[in-house]
């Protein structure tokens, strides 16, 4: 039901297909959803409300169904409710990118075990909390581009020893402290470009195996106001 100018859906409108696997309500302009949403889709995986108006939603909207892949892009969403995702431990893609969030509350992140994919980009994120990334064990790539991110903690990626893409171009870091990649062992791809970023401690990837011809594919540091000095010799 993509791109039809729909503006609200019911659940009297989805009792009729209980076998119902994937539902695509994007392009719309729904701008709620009712409570108890997906209690009667038991077999959903997969929800796609790209483009829509949505910016705020009741609380355990997505409790009911087995969902794998849930897709908020595009929406007016600013603040999350940790209460949205508290029964989606089957969750393997979230994306929250393209909407006006400021901040990711820590409570938001701690029911998603099977968590491979997070999309947090093009937001007004300006800090991830201490121990965000702590209860996603299984999480493979994770998008912060496009936000307003200005720092990041030594430990931040510390609990996240599965990633294998870590894209954080389009922000504000002008620093990057040392030990922020140490347990990255597996990482595949890296995007700093188009931040702030003047010089790189030394040794800041050394831990990455790849950089000795192991795993890591692409460094992207592309358009960064770079000072050319001895200290950055260590990326050469």
């Amino acid at each position: 039901i993509e791109f039809t100018n729909l503006s609200t859906i019911s659940l009297e409108d989805l009792k009729g297909v209980p076998t119902l696997e994937a539902l695509h309500l994007s392009g719309n302009k729904i701008r709620a959803l009712p409570s108890g949403f997906l209690k009667d889709l038991p077999l959903l995986h997969t929800l796609d409300l790209t483009g829509n108006l949505l910016q705020d939603l009741p609380s355990e909207v997505f409790c009911g169904s087995p969902l794998q892949n849930l897709v908020l892009k595009g929406n007016r969403v600013m603040d999350i409710n940790p209460s949205w995702f508290q029964c989606l431990s089957n969750l393997t893609w979230l994306d929250l990118s393209d909407n006006r969030l400021s901040s990711v509350p820590l409570a938001a992140l701690q029911h998603l075990p099977r968590l491979k994919i997070l999309d947090l980009s093009n937001n007004k994120l300006e800090k991830l909390p201490d121990g965000a990334l702590n209860d996603l064990p299984e999480l493979e790539r994770l998008h912060l581009s496009g936000n307003k991110l200005s720092i990041l903690a030594p430990k931040t990626f510390d609990q996240a020893t599965n990633l294998t893409h870590l894209f954080l171009q389009d922000n504000l870091l002008k620093k990057l402290p040392y030990g922020l990649f140490l347990k990255l062992q597996h990482l595949e791809v890296l995007d700093l470009s188009t931040n702030g970023l003047t010089t790189i401690p030394l040794g800041l990837f050394d831990k990455l195996e790849g950089l000795g011809g192991l795993s890591i594919q692409r460094l992207d540091l592309a358009s960064n106001p770079w000072e050319c000095d001895c200290k950055i010799l260590y990326l050469w």
